[in-house]
Formats: structure tokens, sequence, C-alpha cells
């Protein structure tokens, strides 16, 4: 009978999982519907700014930040982005070893990190964290990305730094993501052959150099919050499949001890059955 209690007392444990599980998957899926709609907009906003900047590329407009860095300076500027928890599935461990397998070799850069599990991570790498911070995707607003991203810009404008690039997962759908590593500076050469606009067909106040400036600057913030925003989405996509997974295994394995339960069980009555018979039988000799 021990084996019996035994048998239950795991089931109900893996029922209680289960139940947890289920859970996790329902709030994951709501959040990733939000999530995954938010990016899936912010990419057509941005699609309409890389437009204006391959205009600010193809005109003559002179700005510092479109030049190529001409410092010697060999110090790059990594920025990964990972979550701060865990059970989704391979979504930090794949990009984490895609940021290192990238920076592997180049002693020249700095990395600043988001996320408990990137941290977690690159602490005992030989590049320097210059930042870290965990939570920030509660706290994500273009206005906070302005205030990460202007002083690398500045430094970048400076010719202290020679390159600023993003390692994040790009949401694909909610089976899947894309590992991204993407150029915010130098901007790269974009083909301008594809937007054909006239300096006649409108008014620039209050003047072509500032609202450039002023194009390129929202660029390159809308830039990283865009990899913010994929990267949260590709996470509860992650943790949604991960936790639908669980929850179909724990079924699995609820049926799994069931069947063993019963077989226990049937073994157990077969045996006192055959006892009683026997004993029966002895009685009447």
């Amino acid at each position: 009978m021990s084996k019996l209690k035994e048998f239950k007392v795991r089931i109900d444990s893996v029922k209680k999982t289960r139940k947890m599980t289920q859970a996790m998957k329902m709030v994951a899926a709501a959040k990733f519907k939000r999530a995954s709609e938010k990016a899936i907009k912010f990419r057509s906003y941005q699609s309409h700014f890389e437009d204006l900047v391959k205009l600010v590329q193809k005109s003559d407009i002179d700005l510092p930040i479109l030049k190529k860095n001409s410092s010697k300076n060999p110090l790059n500027i990594a920025i990964v982005i990972s979550s701060d928890r865990g059970l989704c599935g391979g979504f930090n461990s794949n990009v984490l070893k895609f940021a290192f397998n990238k920076l592997n070799g180049n002693t020249k850069t700095d990395l600043y990190i988001y996320g408990r599990k990137a941290i977690q991570f690159f602490k005992t790498k030989p590049w320097p964290i210059q930042k870290k911070e965990e939570g920030f995707t509660g706290r994500l607003t273009l206005e906070n990305i302005k205030k990460e991203l202007e002083p690398l810009v500045d430094k970048y404008i400076a010719g202290e730094i020679n390159s600023i690039k993003i390692y994040y997962n790009e949401f694909g759908t909610a089976l899947s993501s894309k590992l991204m590593e993407k150029q915010i500076l130098p901007i790269e050469n974009s083909d301008t052959d594809s937007v054909n606009l006239e300096k006649d067909d409108f008014f620039l106040e209050p003047s072509p150099e500032a609202i450039s400036k002023k194009v390129v600057n929202e660029y390159l913030v809308n830039t990283l919050y865009s990899a913010f925003l994929e990267s949260n989405a590709a996470e509860q996509g992650a943790r949604m499949a991960a936790m639908d997974s669980a929850t179909n295994n724990a079924g699995e394995m609820i049926q799994a001890l069931t069947l063993l339960y019963n077989r226990q069980r049937q073994a157990i009555i077969t045996t006192e059955l055959s006892e009683i018979v026997a004993g029966g039988e002895a009685l009447l000799q």
C-alpha cells in the first residue's frame, strides 16, 4: 500500500505543477499579445524614419553624426538585451551565446547590459561592464531610451568610441525569434535610390540642418527602442511556448503515473484475492 501512496503523492504533485504552468501560459499569452502588437506597430513607424534618414543621407546636408568616425580609438560599445526572469526556453541562452561569439576576440569592447540573465552571464567574461540594468523593460519609454543613448552618441561624435551595436532577439512568431546584431552607429549607408523626393516638394523650418539632425537623432532612439520592444515580444512568446510544452509534458507524466498506479493497485488486488482463495481452500481441507 505504501507504493500506492507514493504514486498518489507524485500524481498530485504533478497536477499542481500543471496548474501552475497553465496559469503562467495564460499570463504569458496575454502579455505576448500586447507586446507583439506594439512591436509590429512600431516597425511600421520606424520604417518611415528609415526613409527619412535615407533622404538626409542623399542630401548635401553636413551632419557630424553621419560622418565616418576618423578617430583611431578602437573602442566599441555592445548593448546586450536579455530578460530578467527565466522559464522561457532557450530565449536567454541563445542570445547570450550569440553575443559572446560575436564579441569573442575583440577586447576593445565595453558592455551595456540590460536584463538579469545577461548580467549573470557576462560578469565572469573579460569585457568591462560599463552599465547594467534590471527591470528596464518595465520602465521602457522613448524618453528613458533617449537618456540611455544620448551619452553614447555624444561620445561617438567626439571620437571616443568607434561603433555601437545591439544584440537581441527579434520577434518572429510565438514559436520563433531571430538573433540580431544591429549597428546603431555608424549609420550604415542605405539604398538611397529607393527614395526620390525633390527639394521643392516641401518646406523645412527652422532649417534643413535642424530638421535633419532631429530626424537622425529620433531614428537612433527609435532603433534602440524597437530592439527592446522586439526582445520583450520574443520573450513572452518563448515563455508562452515553454509553459505550453511544460503543461503538455505534465499531462503525459500524469497519464503515465496513473497507468503505473492502476497496474500496482491491480497487482495488489490480485495478490489479495489469491491469498483469500488459498486461505479458503486450506479451510476446506
